[in-house]
């Protein structure tokens, strides 16, 4: 229950002021956030712990206690200042999917290729440590698989469906025996062919205009190992991909505009 507050809005505050006072309290709401994730930290069993688990359960308890307190009465607070949360401006699905998509690019830093920077590695510590980088590569990708999904916004044609298709084509040039230079010609070739597919589903028959590409700063590279499959090389490109969305959904937002559709 929340308690009721003494606390009147003070009136005279400017917009500025007002903003400052509105800053101080999500200050203190992140902070007793901050202290709740050292509590969980310290007992989350992690193999290289940041925090030692020195709390007792009278401690927790008493830190459940008193951020819980402090929260209640922060509330009660910013209910009779008339003080409302914005919406969150991010998504945890994409948060979570992002952390999955660095941790694996975090594996490439301990292949062979990087470990060379450090001295020679023989052929057979290259093995090993392929080895290891594919083991741990496949324990991530069935751990991303079950993360949850964020949802698609409107833009006429599903933004998940394009970015499947995109890493499936880049599989594809790359199983062709397609060079580097020309992976953004493929990725190009598929955002076409998707976004004039989307125009004809919807009854389209005018002419379609060329898709400019060349907005999107492409970085794709082919990816190593790429003699493991076909699944190897769509978790490679998906993660390559996931920097690009935004500019990608952009330029198909210019395109879908440049010939007036969807119609309004």
């Amino acid at each position: 229950m929340v308690l009721e507050s003494s606390v009147a809005f003070p009136a005279d505050l400017n917009e500025t002021q007002r903003r400052h006072l509105y800053d101080g309290c999500a200050h203190l709401d992140r902070q007793l956030d901050a202290i709740a994730a050292i509590v969980r930290a310290a007992e989350s069993g992690g193999l290289f712990p940041r925090y030692q688990n020195d709390l007792t359960p009278e401690a927790r308890a008493a830190i459940d206690d008193r951020t819980t307190r402090v929260r209640t009465r922060l509330q009660s607070c910013m209910e009779a200042l008339a003080i409302a949360p914005e919406k969150p401006p991010l998504s945890a699905s994409q948060a979570i999917a992002s952390q999955f998509n660095l941790a694996e690019i975090g594996l490439d830093e301990i292949g062979p290729r990087a470990m060379r920077g450090y001295g020679e590695v023989s052929p057979a510590a290259a093995d090993a440590l392929d080895a290891l980088v594919r083991e741990l590569t496949a324990a991530l990708a069935t751990a991303a698989d079950a993360a949850p999904r964020a949802p698609s916004r409107e833009l006429g044609i599903d933004p998940d469906t394009v970015m499947e298709a995109l890493a499936a084509a880049l599989a594809d040039a790359v199983a062709d025996g397609r060079p580097n230079d020309e992976l953004p010609l493929a990725a190009g070739d598929c955002l076409a062919a998707l976004a004039q597919a989307e125009l004809r589903s919807h009854g389209f028959t005018g002419p379609c205009p060329v898709f400019e590409i060349d907005a999107i700063r492409w970085r794709l590279d082919r990816p190593r190992l790429a003699a493991l499959g076909r699944d190897h090389l769509l978790r490679a490109f998906r993660r390559q991909l996931a920097p690009l969305r935004a500019p990608i959904l952009d330029a198909l937002r210019r395109y879908f505009t440049a010939v007036r559709w969807p119609r309004t």
